[in-house]
């Protein structure tokens, strides 16, 4: 049967290099699915998802097949290269990029989409075969290259001391991300939940004094105990005496479904997690969840892939009550 794909969502993840050394090797993918008379099709579905670099024909650079579980009106979210990683060969040779994409055992539908460019890089690891020169770089009028010595990525919460001769410290901080909610597994009615929002960013460059001691808190993952109770992330901030001064806020829970085998305290149509404030310098929230009618997908943190990124749904059709994923930990970058 053929079926049509309405919408689409595109979202390449920024790399930071100072973060994490790997390039990401997957892209946000959304839609809706619908059969030939326009009504939407729901329940687990097998896609196929293809990359070529022509329109019609030719052989395909990447490919990978994804079980997904579809809402009621048809629509899904995912990582493309969730099962197959995309290599940067695939991602950044020269010339277009079509997805195709094959429902079940049906005939690819048509025409392929061609995917163009994203708010973010791919790569930003390094500059391609050159330099960056600049007068000045700065950050809310202070400047940005300085010469920093040290860099301390810091994983869980503590104390630091600035050191002797520092007056100045260019803090980067990301809150953790909530748990995804819990889907109703019931293979006869699945009711998905709603993904997890992410952790917010921020960052600033503070006027220090040598000596001094600064409070750092580092937002913790939003965790799952148990299914239909899913946490939300923790801030992570830096703070002196009672004054914080950057401030990361975490990502929500998604809301769990209502079903018949789980969450008798649960949503019809589950909300996903809201996403984190912050304050400082910049300032970037993060991404709410994907409500449970959008397939509850996770909120993703504004500058990293992997700290802050909200929980996703999961479905499994031998858990009837199937609890979303926890999500990601913060982090707190300090350069001095």
């Amino acid at each position: 049967m053929t079926r049509a794909i309405l919408s689409l969502l595109l979202a390449l993840p920024l790399s930071a290099a100072a973060v994490e050394a790997t390039v990401p090797s997957k892209l946000g993918f959304g839609g809706r699915l619908l059969a030939t008379d326009g009504t939407p099709v729901n329940g687990v579905v097998n896609l196929t998802f293809s990359l070529y670099d022509v329109a019609t024909g030719g052989t395909a650079t990447w490919t990978e097949s994804q079980t997904l579980l579809l809402t009621y009106d048809g629509a899904y979210g995912t990582l493309l290269g969730a099962v197959n990683p995309l290599p940067d060969s695939v991602l950044l040779a020269p010339g277009q990029r079509f997805l195709e994409i094959t429902v079940n055992t049906d005939a690819p539908l048509s025409p392929r989409m061609e995917l163009g460019a994203a708010p973010y890089a791919t790569v930003a690891k390094h500059v391609r075969g050159g330099t960056v020169d600049a007068t000045a770089i700065t950050l809310n009028g202070a400047p940005l290259a300085t010469g920093y010595r040290s860099v301390r990525s810091l994983t869980s919460s503590g104390t630091f001391t600035v050191p002797a001769g520092v007056t100045r410290l260019h803090v980067r901080a990301w809150g953790g991300g909530g748990a995804g909610g819990t889907i109703d597994s019931d293979v006869n009615a699945p009711r998905p939940a709603g993904g997890g929002g992410a952790g917010a960013y921020a960052e600033d460059i503070l006027e220090v004094t040598p000596n001094a001691s600064l409070t750092i808190t580092v937002g913790g993952a939003g965790t799952v105990t148990t299914a239909c109770t899913g946490n939300s992330g923790g801030n992570s901030t830096v703070a002196l005496g009672s004054q914080v001064l950057v401030s990361a806020g975490g990502g929500g829970a998604g809301e769990h479904a209502f079903g018949a085998t789980c969450c008798q305290n649960g949503k019809a149509t589950p909300k996903g997690g809201a996403g984190g404030a912050a304050s400082g310098a910049i300032a970037l929230e993060g991404e709410a969840g994907w409500d449970a009618d959008q397939g509850g997908g996770a909120g993703q943190n504004a500058m990293s892939p992997v700290f802050g990124r909200g929980g996703e749904t999961v479905y499994n059709p031998n858990v009837g009550c199937t609890p979303g994923d926890p999500g990601k930990p913060g982090l707190v970058l300090l350069a001095y």
